[in-house]
């Protein structure tokens, strides 16, 4: 497993080598969507020259940006424009997997109907995973939480979305947090098995693991039942990060190879 954090900040990529990360996940404001490829150019050249590979982004339509996916406000054509772009600049920067959470983006507004707005979301999807993989990339949808969004809420429905569009390059993506937030049942994870590609984690509140009530033991654990071995990103809200990062990343390392011994149980 490559245990990686994920970060705005460019110049935290150093300190997170230094700690002992094996990777960095930025969020993709960190580069800059609504500027020109001139501007994006110098934010390019930084993360190169980076001693971490960003082999992750995630925030893929923020807020900010004003795109909707579903709903009466989407529009088809200005949102292939924004995800060429952006997909295109997560290729010059080597990234792998582009993490699909947008809570706001996928939100079904109140009164349309929840059918047309999964019609809308497969339409999406499929043609943001077209587009990613001739640059081998990765799209891959986040289970969120029902206070962040109404549409795909749970690891069933992620994976029936994933399987109805049927591309090699749309999978899976699952947040510790999202399933503490909901108190679902980690039994679900198993059942992603292959289409599983990424995963973030913190404890209650976005707080680094291993601060709250979350089980990250019994996380890692169903990370291995389903056979994923691949990145695990410390999603969260650090108080004091030069302290907390490489004490969550210390204690996730442990876990990992704790949860990997034979007889090992997941815990409570």
């Amino acid at each position: 497993m490559k245990f990686g954090c994920v970060t705005h900040e460019i110049g935290r990529i150093g300190l997170l080598a230094d700690m002992g990360f094996d990777y960095v996940e930025l969020g993709l404001r960190a580069l800059a969507p609504l500027q020109d490829e001139e501007t994006f150019g110098p934010i390019r050249d930084r993360i190169l020259e980076a001693p971490l590979p960003c082999e992750a982004l995630s925030g893929f339509i923020p807020p900010y940006a004003g795109l909707k996916v579903v709903g009466p406000e989407a529009d088809r054509q200005s949102l292939r424009r924004y995800v060429e772009a952006m997909i295109g600049r997560a290729a010059q920067i080597g990234s792998r997997v582009i993490v699909f959470g947008s809570g706001q983006a996928r939100a079904v507004p109140d009164g349309f109907p929840y059918p047309r707005a999964l019609d809308q979301l497969r339409d999406f999807l499929a043609m943001t995973a077209d587009l990613a993989a001739p640059l081998g990339l990765t799209i891959a949808i986040e289970v969120l939480n029902l206070g962040e969004t109404n549409l795909i809420n749970s690891m069933s429905e992620a994976i029936g979305l994933v399987r109805s569009v049927n591309r090699p390059s749309l999978r899976n993506t699952i947040d510790y947090y999202h399933v503490l937030t909901d108190m679902q049942p980690l039994d679900q994870i198993a059942q992603a098995g292959s289409l599983l590609v990424h995963a973030h984690t913190s404890d209650v509140d976005r707080r680094p693991p291993g601060t709250g009530v979350g089980d990250q033991r019994a996380f890692l654990a169903a990370l291995r039942a389903a056979g994923y071995d691949a990145r695990l990103s410390i999603e969260c809200r650090f108080q004091d990060f030069e302290r907390e990062a490489p004490v969550a990343l210390g204690l996730l390392r442990s876990l990992w190879a704790d949860v990997g011994k034979p007889n090992a149980t997941g815990g409570g």
